[in-house]
């Protein structure tokens, strides 16, 4: 026997018994199924190895663009294919998420959206209860921002009201003046 055939011998020696140990690595692993589920169980709890795990993927993600490319393919091509739940799933965001205008500070915007996300994005005035699907909803403010601007961000003084009831409430309030011409409705701003 040769000095080469003596090596191959070796190097398939080690490959069996490798092999050998895998297979019972993997038998054990299916016998003792939860010794595996605590063991990554503490390693997904471990904020250390969370973050760790976390740059890494990171790395891998932003340092290859064939990644991000097959990604995005792959997102596009699960939408296209699930319309339905795609459809579901923006009607979830936008329940949880529901927006506010961007003319607003950002802490009234959060204050404004929790308080639609309080109140379903539903008009609260006596037996309305349009929502969002249906018309315009409108936060509005039970004391008025320009006189008590502290309580602007208090969110127990907010409420939702269709367009139509916001205006109407304004209205009584003398706000804004509604007048009816020829089957339209005309508003005039009494003061800003």
């Amino acid at each position: 026997m040769d000095l080469m055939s003596a090596n191959k011998m070796i190097e398939m020696k080690q490959c069996k018994t490798t092999l050998s140990q895998c297979i019972s690595q993997k038998k054990w692993k299916i016998n003792n199924p939860e010794y595996d589920k605590k063991w990554m169980r503490r390693r997904r709890e471990d904020p250390i190895y969370v973050k760790k795990e976390l740059e890494r993927a990171r790395k891998r993600y932003h340092n290859n663009p064939k990644t991000r490319e097959t990604s995005k393919k792959c997102a596009r091509r699960w939408q296209l294919n699930n319309p339905e739940k795609v459809r579901l799933n923006k009607r979830i965001w936008n329940k949880n998420n529901p927006h506010s205008s961007r003319r607003y500070s950002l802490e009234l915007q959060l204050a404004m959206n929790n308080v639609r996300i309080r109140d379903n994005n539903t008009c609260k005035w006596h037996h309305c209860g349009l929502t969002k699907k249906e018309t315009e909803i409108h936060v509005h403010h039970i004391f008025p921002r320009k006189d008590y601007p502290r309580l602007e961000l208090v969110e127990k003084y907010m409420i939702c009201y269709c367009k139509k009831h916001h205006r109407l409430f304004h209205s009584y309030r003398g706000d804004i003046n509604l007048t009816l011409e020829s089957d339209t409705l005309i508003t005039v701003k009494t003061h800003i």
